[in-house]
């Protein structure tokens, strides 16, 4: 080419090469061809004729740098992508391999890839401005490690794939595996970046979901492993300890790296094998799995072999910490040494003196033993002699336990006056106990302490004393006291019953059959929430509340600190060495929970020791799973939940942990003290702990009034109960709310961390000052308002902060939903499941519509579901309740009514029974992953049959088969309303093992519909008939992704307002539903023409139905002349003919 083009402006060229202006007569042929010819031979990279500047071919090794000799192809990429010329040197690569560099330069290679960049990224693909080919050839290099390294990554590939046109899957895999084939490896020369190759290999390993997976397990479950290196460290030293702790560790690492890196490799391997072979349909891809078993076998040896030593490591680790903790005690002990030897002999001249111990705690007896012998006599002087000294001293320690725990707060126990004699004083204490005046943790407590068991406490207060009796503390008229007071008070027995954990069982077989439903719905409730996905989204939520909770902490301790220090000044008693100390403080406030959430040791520690009496509290905290609460579960079903209930008291003593940490160190303790000296902490402050770290999993239950809750915590408590109580009912049981508890929880947690909060706030201090210049109440009522006061303000603070960015966040993204964010290449991912970013967003959205003057645009429905969280913890729960009580309210009939109603039941009855099946929709999601047939999205609603019966039988089935692996594969591919090809499981890693559902990015028709308020499930006409509404969405898809694609990206159209643009969407999209209707009738009609039928179409049906009552009543009545029969009768009579449509005829003729 001659150098008079080079003279050409900028815009010149741009003009020539790019919009294909004729070019002035040169020396080069260029100028004659045609502007179409001149753009495909520099766009497309159409090879070029030999000329004077011939284009260098891809497997040249040096290349002029003289801009006259540069490329063709690269002179277009120069003023095509808008970059400064590069100068591109060539590297020596081995033979028959191609540099980065060579790739760069050839321009029908990274043409190739900036359209598979917008194919994958939508609008946010291709080369970025100021980019250089090079830099965007390596920013490709790092798509592909992603996507063989990942999980992640390589689903987002998949679900590319399976939706990509045949032409886009050839573009990527021609440009793959040119690349894979012949780019030399990273550290040969001509590999492109080295640096940025490690980094890539390094990064998405290491942050692979199911390696990340494997960590979380690893210390969730090292429960067991630590009890072994304790109890190693205690008996054998040190040494032992350290090495039974590297061999524990090894072994738990091999085994958790091997299942986590075998699993990641394997999946990797068989999607590279998709990827490799995107260009083919998934019926002809051949899968070598031979090369995926030897791939899992590498991974899980190098995975075993790698995350064993990380174990080993972490376990030498444990046992050096625990080793330190046990020489600090030890040292600890030491130095109180002394004191303990002094008041032991202070203890023992009271106990000579007749008197108790305080603080001792009994050893238990045997309770079986016991029972037996309380069976068997009426009267305690009948026992002998030995065990009724026993039973008397233990009756009598649980009275003084609730005794020193009110004397320890300050406070007397109902109804004891400073004049009584001791024995009064027991017998009022048991009286208070069993008028239920008191706290029942402190029953349990002190019942523990005595070394008793509920039951035995209660046999024992069930026989008579006699005078003999009196031998010890008078006791005697204690227990004929409660004995009375249990025959009147049977509510006693149950507060003992619940206390261990006994379920009341039914006296009549009605009650028999009640306790069995309810059972049943507790095991439903149970197995619905047992798949990966939901205790990932567990662990999602953790970390984000507790991510708040950081917050909170932070400005809470600030405020407490910051108040004390201003005391301290006014008071002249402040110091340096208090300032640092209440820094620190600060510090440990903020990151407590994290801090005990990365030691489980320590936590599991702390919370068995302070709960070591209360073993009704540790047994909430041990075993009660969050979404059904602390009653009893079958083996299985509580096997199935092993991981929600690992995660639960994981996250629960983390946070029991650092609230007690909390506590103790504003006032100036320490857990180690408090163990060292044999301590226990008030009730009180252990149930406040334990209401903490049940709030943080979302299972704590809402107290009454008379349990210290306020007057909206009391009716919650009482609609949780009152929700319970109606298993598998709709509308307000638990077929409607199966999880009530998480619900009331939730909806507290978003409150509180709201402005709402700071209303609160304000109210508590006002009240506060108001009583402490008032006098109305004690400094201690005054301190704990503010303190209250405090909490509220500091939650509020995090709460509007969360919001405010939420604001942001929704103004810049109104085409996604409200509980939707951006994922993966962009695509809107669901986070209902990660509480709470839902309700955060709707909320934040509803504020951007009243902005943005689109208050009409705002679905009430939706925000209520999103910040409520009914729906996303129903799942499809409750699909079917809103129609099936819409026809119940119309009153069943015989008719086409009970066919309606059998439809509905059969859903709802379907949709309960696919809680018992949870368990197997984690092989669903494990076959999705590899099977596009398991992964296309069903339709579960084409109900057929003739009789409600068969209706209800089919579409029970259906809703069950949809959660059923391969069985979901019988089902009809759910028919979309705004595109022609299928809908598919979008990440099925993902949603199978964190629960991250994804959407198909949406076309500009889908975003358009979205921006007006039009939901595609919205588009389908009125049919009367799911299976006839199919028929119609199979034209409807095509139609409206053609003809409304087409209106929507007119210039008139972009041109209109937005009510303008409605008002045209609207009216092309009525017409498109009536040809989709016309089209979809005539297919129904063929299709039975075709098969030699003549009997009635789901139309036909539909049609019927969609009649009013009284039209249907007086095509009745003049069948019931011909026939003798009702309309639906004689269908079912004669099914070959169609009785439906002349019914409908007749019908709308009579009514005229």
């Amino acid at each position: 080419m001659s150098t008079t083009q080079l003279t050409l402006s900028d815009n010149e060229l741009i003009d020539k090469y790019y919009v294909g202006e004729e070019e002035e007569e040169t020396e080069t042929v260029a100028p004659t061809m045609s502007n179409n010819e001149l753009i495909d031979k520099y766009y497309v990279g159409e090879e070029e004729e030999e000329t004077e500047t011939v284009a260098p071919t891809i497997q040249e090794t040096e290349q002029e740098t003289v801009p006259v000799a540069q490329s063709d192809s690269s002179l277009i990429d120069k003023y095509y992508v808008g970059e400064e010329e590069e100068v591109v040197t060539e590297e020596e690569v081995e033979e028959g391999k191609i540099s980065k560099a060579e790739y760069a330069s050839n321009s029908e290679v990274m043409d190739k890839i900036r359209r598979f960049d917008k194919s994958y990224y939508g609008k946010d693909g291709g080369q970025r401005e100021g980019e250089t080919n090079e830099e965007y050839f390596e920013r490709f290099l790092t798509f592909k490690r992603a996507i063989e390294n990942n999980t992640l990554n390589m689903s987002g590939m998949i679900d590319w794939i399976r939706t990509a046109s045949p032409e886009e899957r050839e573009n990527f895999v021609d440009v793959y595996i040119d690349v894979e084939n012949n780019l030399p490896n990273f550290y040969e020369k001509g590999g492109g970046s080295a640096g940025s190759a490690i980094f890539d290999y390094l990064f998405y390993t290491v942050v692979d979901p199911i390696v990340l997976l494997g960590g979380v397990f690893g210390k969730m479950f090292s429960r067991g492993a630590m009890l072994a290196v304790k109890e190693t460290l205690k008996k054998k030293g040190r040494d032992a300890a350290l090495k039974e702790a590297k061999k524990i560790g090894m072994i738990r690492g091999v085994k958790i790296g091997a299942v986590t890196e075998g699993a990641a490799a394997g999946s990797l391997d068989v999607g590279t094998q998709r990827i490799e072979q995107a260009n083919l349909d998934i019926e002809d891809v051949d899968l070598d799995l031979e090369r995926t078993a030897y791939v899992t076998g590498a991974g899980a040896a190098l995975g075993g072999l790698g995350f064993g030593l990380q174990q080993k490591q972490e376990f030498a680790n444990l046992a050096k910490r625990m080793d330190k903790r046990n020489t600090y005690k030890i040292e600890l002990a030491d130095k109180i040494k002394a004191d303990k030897l002094q008041k032991h002999q202070s203890d023992l001249a009271v106990k000579e003196a007749g008197e108790e111990i305080p603080d001792e705690i009994f050893d238990p007896v045997d309770a079986k033993e016991y029972l037996e012998i309380l069976g068997n006599v009426d009267n305690i002087d009948l026992v002998e002699s030995k065990v009724r000294t026993d039973i008397l001293e233990r009756i009598n320690k649980v009275a003084l336990t609730i005794f020193d725990d009110y004397t320890a707060r300050g406070m007397t126990p109902p109804g004891i006056e400073p004049t009584m004699k001791a024995n009064e004083v027991v017998r009022s204490i048991i009286r208070s106990t069993e008028a239920q005046e008191l706290d029942p943790d402190l029953l349990d407590k002190a019942i523990s302490k005595a070394g008793l068991t509920p039951q035995l406490f209660e046999s024992i207060v069930g026989v008579t004393y006699s005078d003999a009796g009196k031998s010890l503390a008078t006791l005697a008229p204690m227990g004929q006291r409660l004995k009375k007071l249990r025959e009147l008070h049977p509510q006693f027995v149950k507060k003992l019953d619940e206390l261990a954990g006994v379920q009341a069982s039914s006296t009549n077989i009605f009650g028999y059959i009640w306790d069995g439903i309810r059972r049943l719905d507790r095991e439903g409730r149970a197995l619905a929430v047992t798949r990966f996905s939901t205790t990932a989204g567990n662990i999602a939520t953790l970390a984000l509340t507790q991510t708040m909770q950081v917050g909170f902490n932070a400005i809470e301790s600030t405020l407490y600190h910051f108040g004390k220090a201003t005391r301290s000044i006014m008071e002249g008693t402040s110091s340096i060495e208090g300032t640092k100390q209440g820094m620190r403080d600060i510090v440990k406030d903020t990151f407590g929970a994290l801090a005990y959430l990365d030691d489980p040791q320590l936590a599991s520690e702390m919370t068995e020791y302070l709960l070591r009496s209360n073993p009704a509290m540790a047994r909430v905290i041990d075993r009660s799973l969050g979404e059904v609460g602390d009653e009893g579960l079958s083996k299985f079903t509580r096997f199935a939940n092993t991981l929600n209930m690992v995660q639960d008291v994981f996250a629960r003593k983390a946070v029991f942990s650092a609230t007690v940490d909390k506590h103790l160190r504003r006032i100036g303790q320490n857990f180690d003290v408090v163990q060292a000296e044999g301590r226990e902490l008030p009730t009180s402050v252990l149930k406040n702990a334990q209401r903490e770290a049940l709030e943080a999993t979302f299972a704590a239950m809402p107290r009454t009034t008379s349990q210290g809750g306020g007057r909206t915590e009391h009716i919650a408590h009482h609609f949780i109960k009152f929700v319970e109580q109606l298993p598998f009912m709709p509308v307000l049981g638990t077929g409607e709310l199966p999880y009530a508890r998480f619900m009331v929880n939730a909806l507290s947690h978003q409150l509180q961390f709201s402005p709402v909060g700071g209303v609160n706030a304000a109210a508590t201090f006002t009240n506060a000052m108001y009583r402490r210049f008032g006098k109305q109440m004690n400094d201690a009522t005054t301190r704990a308002d503010l303190s209250r006061a405090r909490s509220q303000f500091s939650k509020a603070v995090v709460g509007t902060a969360g919001l405010y960015a939420a604001i942001q966040y929704r103004m810049e993204n109104q085409d996604l939903e409200p509980h939707e964010m951006r994922g993966e290449a962009n695509k809107p991912a669901d986070v209902r499941r990660f509480w709470p970013l839902a309700p955060i967003l709707t909320l934040a959205d509803v504020f951007v519509k009243i902005k943005l003057d689109k208050f009409d645009e705002i679905s009430w429905k939706k925000t209520k579901e999103n910040v409520i969280g009914t729906r996303f913890r129903m799942g499809q729960y409750g699909g079917a309740v809103d129609d099936m009580m819409g026809i119940m309210y119309k009153g069943i009939t015989e008719g086409i009514e009970a066919e309606e109603l059998a439809d509905k039941l059969g859903a709802y009855t379907g949709e309960m029974g696919s809680r018992f099946t949870t368990p197997a929709k984690i092989v669903t999601d494990v076959v999705a992953i590899f099977d596009e047939e398991q992964a296309v999205v069903r339709d579960a609603t084409q109900v057929e049959g003739d009789t409600p019966e068969e209706r209800f039988v089919d579409a029970a089935k259906k809703k069950l088969y949809n959660n059923m692996p391969f069985l979901a594969k019988t089902l009809p591919v759910r028919e979309q309303t705004t595109r022609e090809d299928e809908r598919y499981v979008q990440s099925p890693v993902m949603r199978l093992f964190y629960g991250v559902s994804s959407v198909e990015r949406r076309s500009n028709v889908e975003k358009e519909l979205l921006k007006h308020g039009m939901e595609d499930y919205t588009l389908t006409p009125r049919t009367g008939d799911k299976r006839a509404s199919a028929f119609v969405n199979k034209y409807l898809g095509p139609l409206v992704e053609k003809e409304l694609g087409d209106l929507v990206e007119s210039k008139y159209y972009n041109s209109l307002s937005k009510s303008q643009q409605k008002l045209m969407v609207q009216k092309e999209l009525s017409g498109i539903r009536e040809r989709s209707s016309e089209l979809g009738r005539l297919e129904a009609r063929y299709e039975k023409i075709d098969a030699g039928l003549s009997e009635p179409t789901a139309f036909s049906r539909g049609d019927w139905i969609k009649l009013s009552a009284q039209q249907r009543a007086l095509a009745d009545e003049a069948y019931q002349d011909k026939f003798g029969r009702s309309v639906v009768e004689q269908q079912r009579e004669e099914p070959s003919v169609d009785h439906y449509s002349m019914a409908t005829e007749l019908a709308k003729v009579l009514a005229r």
